[in-house]
């Protein structure tokens, strides 16, 4: 089961900017009541690297970061930004590349071990179907020797019964020692 959303190339870019989109309209919406709106961009890099990949979330990363600053930093609707809003720029920036490249390396491994578990779930069915033929060898090889097994069992001894002696077996005592009663 593939978590990826969107194969094509077209799809994946276009998820990330609808993603951006959606967050940066309704971080406008909310802008009025909460200033810290404009941080739900970085739900919306996450989302994309989760779902489509680095790159896609790379270019989330870009377009939030280009929202923020527009629409988020005093002076508001502007692309100048003022030198006091330039740390928390840089913050946004930095978090929303590192969440960017987090979640697309999550994603990769998940499709390793994806990967791995289809390879491994297969040489176990692999060795599996080895093992029944084996089995079944065996079967037909025992069910080939039986007779021959059954009348060496059933057969009679020729012991030292029948001369009339009675030697005994020595057997074990409970330490494993061996007495001759």
């Amino acid at each position: 089961m593939r978590r990826h959303v969107a194969r094509s190339p077209l799809n994946r870019y276009g998820v990330a900017i609808l993603c951006v989109t959606a967050t940066v309209g309704f971080a406008l919406w909310l802008r009025p009541a909460v200033m810290a709106a404009g941080q739900l961009s970085l739900v919306a890099i996450v989302i994309t690297g989760w779902v489509c990949g680095l790159r896609p979330a790379l270019l989330a990363w870009g377009l939030a970061t280009l929202a923020f600053t527009y629409f988020f930093t005093p002076p508001l609707d502007s692309p100048r930004i003022d030198l006091a809003e330039a740390p928390r720029l840089a913050i946004f920036a930095l978090l929303g590349l590192f969440m960017a490249a987090m979640s697309a390396a999550r994603r990769s491994a998940e499709d390793s071990l994806e990967t791995a578990s289809e390879e491994l779930g297969a040489r176990v069915r692999e060795r599996a179907a080895d093992l029944e033929r084996s089995n079944s060898r065996l079967r037909e090889t025992a069910a080939e020797g039986w007779p021959r097994w059954s009348r060496m069992v059933t057969a009679p001894r020729t012991s030292s019964s029948a001369s009339g002696s009675s030697q005994r077996r020595p057997s074990r005592g409970k330490l494993g020692s061996i007495s001759t009663t």
